[in-house]
């Protein structure tokens, strides 16, 4: 290869602004870590997400497995034989209640965790530590396991018997991990600390050492399921490498010279399952934390602010069916400064940006006056929306590319859209009745609600893995199961006056909230169904709009006619925020409709004629004038580049408005 032309030590670490931190390596500041436990456990070395419900989290640790079923609030923990380091975790990903963990030799659960038992491995194999497991999709019950003698064993009965592949070249030391070629699952590769990675094309019968531009000692791996000749390697002392011809050669594309030559361990390494260009590096050995590129290597930036500066990163994971949700599992190695344990953080940048002036776009719906509605984040890092006259789901790429899919059943109306845990799109059909689904390839399917003429209008996700749905006529709220099933949930009237649901959104404490237009409540339902109420001030007259939930725990609403933006605690505290801004009324030109949370920790809102408003914490807002006259701004969400994207319903169009990041930063500690 030839030699790699010199660059400055910040040449590919995205700056967010002109300030830097200590060391010069700047820090993207829409996220922030935030401790979840367990309390009592510093010491986290590994850990797994369920596929479909991102709140479920285990935490391998010493001598425990940790789980928790809230995000973090609640912990339980099942003791492990022989007290050691639970250093690999995984989840079957055809049946997530099985579980594997690398112990001394490999335990079981079959039941999600609450129990576990030895494999087969501790007989005959005398108990070598697994440092990395991994499963064949395929075949779910081949799994291989990676140890601390430089050795891959396999199973090919769910961890009943196991047999040692091929031997390793160059006298390998410890397999920290394990990654199977999705495409061709007897492709395996393996990361030693002495030797590098290693490639099996035959299931493990015979090993080859695949080293070319790579350093020797490789502690991780990634794989790109959708590309798998591409791979990523992280190394000790070297960086972060990646190839793109299965291994043949290697490139570094992230190393010590980017930060300011200090050198580090890059402890894991994670893609985002639904973007390709997205990876994570976790660097263990030094206070710099976490990194993210967005554009498969070219560029990087620091994710740490939260994060402590003593405990030292050892697991990394993110939520399959939430990929904007990352955890990272901490040691603590200095008892008495700060407990290591489960951090989160909720990452509002996860796909390739597209244009970034100017800064507020449009883009025109290739259907004329299809009057766009609803709108989404998908997991494809796509933005989502319905065409309430026009009948049909758009897709709009980051870029702006607008592709459409036509809604089967005549007159639908499609309203409101979410994505759903499957990584499917759902979405209301006010006109036809139904609740409709569309993958990410644009097949729909639909499903009849039971209520006639119920209207649904807004959906969401909820924490229970299912979809929740407002029924504006039905006086309801629906529950729609992954498979399609229906159930609803009657409101209670309010002096003699029946509920109008409209907006609904997942809330931050498990459950659900929604907004009732017409009746002035806000509403709260479990994910088994319990009703809870609380009305908003005014009594008499407030008429509510959308409702979204904000990283911080509270909920926001719009009401539309006062000139106010309210905010509920999950124990139903409400406060009030005047937005001083002429107009308002019952009858007047100007309202306030539609609500989300962006990702600069403000909420963004929509005015009735052609504004788009910005309310801070503090309660100061703010007002942009969109480029299109009479656009009717309608709904808002936060995309996937860290953007607000609105649909115009008289106008047309997609909008969307660069959201600048704010300025916070994390010192890093010298070195």
């Amino acid at each position: 290869m030839g030699s790699r032309p010199l660059r400055s030590s910040l040449s590919r670490l995205v700056i967010a602004c002109s300030l830097t931190v200590a060391d010069g390596v700047a820090e993207g500041a829409f996220n922030r870590w935030s401790s979840i436990g367990p309390a009592s456990e510093p010491t986290v070395h590994s850990l797994a997400v369920h596929p479909r419900f991102p709140n479920t989290i285990y935490a391998g640790a010493i001598g425990a497995i940790w789980r928790t079923d809230d995000g973090g609030k609640n912990w339980t923990a099942v003791e492990t034989p022989h007290e050691c380091e639970i250093r690999a975790l995984l989840i079957d990903p055809t049946q997530p209640s099985t579980l594997y963990a690398g112990c001394f030799g490999i335990i079981k659960s079959t039941d999600a965790g609450r129990t576990w038992a030895y494999t087969g491995l501790e007989n005959g194999m005398t108990l070598p530590a697994v440092w990395a497991i991994a499963i064949d999709a395929s075949a779910p019950g081949t799994v291989y396991a990676g140890t601390s003698r430089g050795t891959v064993v396999k199973s090919v009965d769910g961890g009943m018997r196991w047999q040692q592949t091929g031997t390793l070249p160059n006298a390998a030391r410890e397999v920290r991990a394990l990654a199977i070629d999705p495409a061709s699952p007897n492709t395996v590769y393996a990361a030693a600390t002495n030797g590098g990675v290693f490639k099996t094309l035959n299931g493990g019968v015979s090993w080859t050492s695949v080293n070319r531009g790579l350093p020797n000692e490789v502690t991780s791996l990634a794989i790109d399921s959708g590309s798998p000749a591409t791979l990523y390697a992280g190394t000790i002392g070297r960086g972060v490498f990646k190839t793109t011809d299965a291994a043949s050669s290697w490139s570094e594309v992230f190393g010590p010279e980017d930060v300011g030559g200090v050198t580090f361990t890059v402890a894991e390494l994670a893609m985002d399952p639904h973007s390709a260009s997205t990876l994570y590096a976790a660097m263990g050995d030094t206070d710099l934390g976490i990194f993210q590129t967005t554009d498969a290597g070219a560029t990087w930036r620091q994710l740490s602010s939260g994060l402590p500066f003593y405990p030292m990163l050892r697991a990394f994971a993110i939520a399959p069916n939430a990929p904007s949700t990352i955890y990272a599992g901490l040691i603590d190695q200095y008892p008495g400064y700060v407990d290591g344990g489960v951090f989160t953080i909720t990452v509002t940048s996860r796909c390739p940006p597209g244009a970034a002036t100017p800064s507020i776009l449009e883009f025109a719906v290739p259907t004329p006056n299809s009057q766009p509605l609803g709108i989404a984040a998908g997991l494809d890092c796509a933005l989502w929306f319905t065409e309430d006259i026009g009948n049909k789901i758009g897709r709009i790429t980051l870029a702006g590319d607008i592709t459409e899919f036509a809604i089967p059943t005549p007159g639908g109306l499609p309203s409101r859209i979410t994505a759903g845990p499957d990584g499917a799109l759902w979405f209301t059909e006010f006109g036809a009745n139904k609740i409709g689904r569309i993958t990410t390839a644009g097949a729909i399917t639909e499903f009849a609600i039971q209520t006639p003429g119920s209207y649904p209008l807004g959906i969401t996700a909820g924490a229970d893995g299912n979809l929740w749905f407002t029924e504006r006529a039905g006086h309801k709220i629906g529950r729609i199961t992954p498979a399609g099933v229906i159930t609803e949930f009657l409101l209670p009237p309010l002096g003699g006056f029946a509920a109008t649901p409209l907006g609904i959104v997942g809330g931050g404490d498990g459950n659900v909230w929604f907004s009732e237009s017409f009746t002035g409540r806000i509403g709260r339902i479990t994910p088994e169904g319990t009703i809870t109420q609380f009305v908003v001030e005014p009594a008499c007259c407030a008429e509510l709009g959308e409702i979204t939930a904000s990283a911080d725990g509270y909920l926001w609403f719009t009401e539309r006619w006062d000139n106010k933006i309210g905010r509920i605690t999950s124990s139903g505290s409400m406060s009030y925020f005047g937005l001083g801004i002429p107009g308002f009324g019952q009858g007047s030109a100007e309202s306030i409709y539609g609500i989300a949370a962006g990702p600069d920790g403000a909420v963004w809102f929509s005015y009735k004629s052609s504004k788009i408003g910005r309310l801070t914490p503090s309660g100061l807002a703010s007002e942009i004038q969109l480029p299109t006259a009479g656009a009717s701004p309608q709904i808002l969400a936060a995309g996937p580049d860290g953007n607000v994207w609105f649909t115009e319903y008289l106008g047309n169009k997609i909008g969307r408005i660069a959201v600048a990041p704010d300025s916070r930063r994390r010192a890093v500690r010298p070195h």
